[in-house]
């Protein structure tokens, strides 16, 4: 348990992750579960961490790999005399005639009449398209990490990771037309990966991934179709100019009402709301575009296979707004400094009132003081909230641009593509569709088909780059934050409906916290420490007080406290940080109620709370919260004048400090001379 720890401190997994095809999690032992020992429980909260990692970083590479071979999905079976061109023993046109037979207009058939070999040979197909070896190498990489060998199920990595077909799942079309011959095949590719868990079990966890592939024996289709696959996929949103802002989304394209345009947007309901605009109307500008570039160069037209909701498929984040640097004050380099009561340069308010505000349910006079108009509207705002939001908003927004320049260089790159690998900031900023952006990501989009005549062919999906941004009133000066970043002026963050959100987003985000938490200002005096024969009081050291039950608007029944793992005076200092670490971030399945609250009801994708205490002990204490205990044998250059930590949301990381008033006497060489125990976190 102590190594098991000791590693997860080691590489910083403190924090646990979710993946967008994830599809099963499975046990083959599937017994009745025993009940558990505190120890258990917390092997179980700590191997779950692990495997949320590993779900996170397998996910990536194979993404990452499928990706590389987008351009292998539409292939050219040029025949000779009815013979195929092409190595693959099924997927080939006159082996795939003789098992679909002519379809109807390109209409898709299941097929359920393969042979045991035929499904062999299908599968080996698909391995070779896909490149089924350097998927198994990517993968080998993360598998074998060290953090991961705790739940490694076999050394043969051949036991740990496998491909499978859905073959319920599998249709197929074929048509002979005048000088073409084309087939699609459809079937979901599902990858498996097998690891050890809390009880020396072998479980799984899986990706499901649709594969779609095409064929044609016409060489203009094939390169007209890639060339416009291969095309759109940057130049949708990076050439403003010939295709406007048909990939560029905001709050007017998706039609928010004028209530919820502030809302904050997560990741999922960003999705969400992307995926209904595309399937309604979306989908027909989409395609009016495509054919206004491409279809005077083509023998075919671009439409919509069949006229259902599914023309969008995925969509995945590569940039967005969010806070990577830290916040703090130009005075404080290390953080808010918990007890410092000097009010901050051009604040109204102190260090020691923002930390009480974040950490203990402190409510300073006046928070709710300033005022912004926002669409017109003249509204209430908290001031420190405010603050917060709008500092964090002009360290990062610099970096969301330069970040985009990086990811579509590399993907660019990645894919093959000349153009768009040595795309500049300097193009960036005189993009309208990017120049204001607050996400860039890839749509996946399917049922696109070309049509000659009454004959349609489904196309296999592809992906193209995407943005969002938020409309502003036309009361508001224009902007352009990819060239101003710091150096916007006060009249932005106190007009702009765009930052407004960024502000409730972190409003809304701290109160569903203060919900699940129960901060409160009495700040309970269980601290003590004692030399010899001699208790000495140390009042006003606990850096939280929070009682631990939930609101009852939250709807959780149970107090967290006593759903929290049991930190044990035996582990290391460094496991039992990296422990309290994960407690207080609501990392552990055990804390999974309150850390939904958070990110559904708070809004937030991101949140953490952390500190950095690993030169001494901690552990639980039941009567009172969490510990910070110095034993003798404490070695006084290990420990920190100041300690440092980090609360982070979305669109906000605020660092704060602790100083040396931690210690006994408020001084860090008295620290060795006493066996001291302080409820840093109070019940």
């Amino acid at each position: 348990m102590k190594k098991l720890l000791s590693l997860l401190a080691a590489v910083g997994l403190t924090t646990s992750a979710s993946t967008a095809v994830f599809a099963c999690n499975k046990n083959d032992a599937a017994e009745k579960p025993e009940e558990k020992t505190e120890e258990q429980q917390t092997t179980n909260n700590t191997i779950s961490v692990l495997v949320d990692a590993l779900k996170k970083e397998v996910q990536k590479v194979i993404q990452d790999q499928l990706l590389k071979i987008k351009s292998n999905l539409y292939k050219l079976d040029q025949l000779v005399n009815g013979q195929t061109s092409l190595k693959e023993k099924i997927l080939n046109l006159p082996e795939l005639k003789k098992i679909v037979g002519n379809s109807e207009n390109g209409k898709m058939k299941k097929i359920d009449t393969l042979t045991n070999q035929q499904k062999i040979l299908l599968l080996s197909d698909i391995k070779t398209i896909i490149n089924w070896l350097g998927i198994v190498e990517a993968v080998k990489d993360v598998y074998n990490k060290e953090v991961y060998k705790v739940i490694n199920y076999s050394e043969n990595f051949d036991e740990n990771f496998e491909l499978s077909l859905n073959f319920d799942t599998l249709m197929a079309s074929y048509n002979e037309i005048s000088d073409n011959t084309v087939a699609t095949v459809k079937v979901d590719c599902n990858y498996v990966v097998y690891y050890k868990d809390a009880n020396n079990q072998r479980s799984q966890f899986n990706f499901i991934n649709n594969f779609t592939y095409g064929l044609t024996s016409n060489k203009q289709t094939e390169e007209a179709v890639n060339k416009v696959i291969k095309s759109i996929r940057y130049a949708g949103v990076l050439d403003d100019k010939t295709y406007g802002d048909t990939f560029a989304f905001n709050n007017e394209k998706f039609k928010i009402s004028e209530d919820k345009v502030n809302k904050p947007y997560t990741d999922n309901s960003y999705k969400t709301q992307l995926e209904d605009y595309i399937n309604k109307t979306g989908k027909n500008e989409i395609i009016k575009k495509i054919n206004d570039v491409f279809e005077k160069n083509t023998n075919f037209t671009f439409v919509e296979y069949n006229n259902s909701d599914y023309f969008f498929e995925e969509y995945k984040n590569i940039a967005k707004f969010e806070a990577n640097k830290e916040y703090t004050p130009s005075t404080q380099k290390n953080g808010f400094l918990w007890k410092d009561e000097a009010k901050l340069e051009g604040k109204n308010y102190s260090s020691k009132q923002l930390y009480e505000f974040l950490f203990k349910g402190g409510q300073p006079e006046n928070l709710n003081d300033l005022d912004v108009t926002i669409n017109n509207k003249v509204i209430k705002v908290n001031n420190m909230i405010h603050d917060i939001a709008k500092e964090s908003f002009k360290l990062n927004i610099s970096d969301l641009y330069t970040n985009e320049v990086s990811k579509i260089k590399a993907d660019a790159k990645n894919f093959g593509d000349t153009i768009y690998q040595d795309y500049t900031i300097d193009k960036l900023k005189t993009n309208k569709n990017l120049q204001n952006s607050m996400r860039l990501g890839y749509l996946t989009l399917n049922n696109l088909a070309i049509q000659v005549g009454g004959y349609k062919q489904l196309l296999p999906s592809f992906e193209v780059l995407t943005s969002y941004n938020q409309s502003e009133s036309s009361d508001i000066e224009s902007y352009n934050l990819a060239s101003s970043g710091s150096s916007l002026n006060e009249n932005f963050f106190k007009q702009s409906s765009l930052f407004h959100t960024i502000y409730n987003s972190l409003e809304t985000g701290i109160l569903a916290r203060n919900k699940v938490y129960g901060f409160k200002t009495t700040d309970l005096q269980y601290d003590s420490y004692w030399s010899g024969k001699y208790r000495v009081k140390a009042d006003g050291k606990s850096l939280a007080n929070f009682n631990g039950t939930p609101a009852s608007e939250t709807g959780i029944k149970e107090n967290m406290w006593t759903k929290m793992p049991k930190i044990s005076n035996g582990n290391t200092a460094e496991g039992s940080q990296s422990m309290v670490n994960n407690i207080l971030s609501l990392k552990y399945d055990s804390l999974s109620s309150y850390a939904n609250y958070i990110k559904n009801t708070g809004l937030q994708d991101n949140y953490s709370w952390t500190f950095d205490f690993s030169a001494m002990h901690l552990e639980t204490n039941d009567g009172h919260g969490i510990s910070l205990l110095a034993r003798g044998g404490m070695i006084v250059d290990k420990l920190k004048d100041v300690y440092s930590g980090n609360l982070v949301f979305d669109f906000a990381n605020i660092k704060y400090a602790i100083d040396n008033q931690i210690y006994p006497n408020n001084n860090k060489d008295d620290a060795t001379k006493y066996s001291w125990n302080i409820t840093i976190i109070s019940k």
